[in-house]
């Protein structure tokens, strides 16, 4: 009767209380009556809150031949935003933090999210509910439903508070609000035990690449110390007179010290020799620097490598066996599958 609208004429000596008694029109029935009064034709909407109380009426719209038809703009379920104090029914299942039981006195109240919005429809649309616990969501067995379900259906409750995953049987079997939470769904496994550190693991902090280009600048860095010490030499520079003390093996063995943040005993006299050595410096303080806090942070966050990505990789790995709510959404979409 829900589904459809309906349209109902009546003289207007008839009372619709009177002609409407005994017969329930459901809250969300769209029923009109038409009836003419002073040259006009009145539509009124006539429902019932419940089943057994008073017959609720709303002017809906007024035709007359002058002006033509005049209805309400107000949409369906703005109109009908009172419930006049029905009490209603409804069980709920234990799920924090969605739904949180408390039981006083053999009285069972509903806490957690949907346990305040509940309370907040309960005072904005003016009804109350006594609630019972469930021990399922509920599953089709045999044909037959068990559960928050099977209250449901046989209108042990009216009203199932509780996180109800949507499936084709159920939307078959009950009715659903529109959804309040859109989830995904996750496999939860045993924290997994880092890996032990190897000496290959202080290697890490920087790419093969960044090593290659580490090695090659300390051969540069040489080779230019070694060649501007001698040219300098041959040139009759500051350190013409001096012993030479950069070859090429000394001026490998100086600026692989300087990347080993080590000092020096001597330092050159040429102004070219000094520029080499402030590269090489400010080259190993920078790389230091980078490969400290690389390092640090290597060692401190530990990637923890997952034995498998999805559920195909769960049935490979067969080490792990899969937990599931009994007569749960979940429960049934594995066994109609398997």
């Amino acid at each position: 009767m829900s589904r459809l609208s309906w349209l109902l004429f009546l003289d207007d000596t008839t009372s619709l209380e009177h002609f409407f008694y005994g017969i329930n029109i459901p809250f969300d029935c769209n029923f009109l009556v038409a009836q003419p009064r002073e040259n006009r034709i009145h539509l009124t909407e006539v429902y019932r809150v419940a089943e057994g109380m008073s017959l609720l009426k709303y002017s809906y719209a007024v035709w007359n031949p002058d002006r033509g038809a005049r209805r309400t703009t107000t949409k369906l379920y703005e109109r009908r935003n009172n419930l006049h104090g029905v009490h209603m029914k409804g069980a709920a299942i234990e799920d924090p933090p969605i739904t949180i039981l408390k039981e006083t006195d053999e009285i069972v109240t509903v806490d957690g999210f949907f346990g305040q919005v509940w309370a907040l429809l309960e005072r904005r649309l003016n009804f109350t509910t006594s609630f019972k616990r469930a021990a399922a969501y509920g599953k089709l067995v045999n044909g037959s439903w068990n559960g928050l379900v099977k209250m449901l259906r046989t209108h042990e409750v009216d009203v199932g508070l509780s996180e109800f995953t949507m499936t084709q049987e159920r939307l078959g079997a009950v009715d659903f609000t529109f959804p309040l939470i859109i989830t995904r769904y996750n496999v939860l496994i045993q924290q997994l035990l880092h890996e032990v550190l190897s000496w290959d693991d202080f290697l890490k902090p920087f790419s093969t690449g960044l090593w290659l280009m580490v090695g090659i600048s300390v051969l540069v860095l040489s080779f230019m110390l070694s060649a501007f010490h001698n040219l300098g030499r041959h040139y009759g520079n500051a350190e013409a007179d001096d012993p030479s003390r950069y070859g090429l093996y000394d001026s490998l063995c100086c600026v692989f010290s300087i990347f080993c943040q080590q000092g020096q005993d001597f330092t050159p006299k040429s102004i070219s020799c000094r520029l080499v050595f402030l590269t090489a410096y400010l080259t190993a303080v920078i790389l230091l620097s980078a490969y400290s806090a690389a390092l640090i942070s290597f060692l401190t966050k530990q990637s923890v490598v997952m034995p498998f990505r999805d559920l195909q990789g769960l049935l490979k790995d067969g080490t792990y066996r899969l937990g599931i709510m009994p007569d749960s959404a979940e429960y049934e979409m594995f066994e109609v599958r398997t």
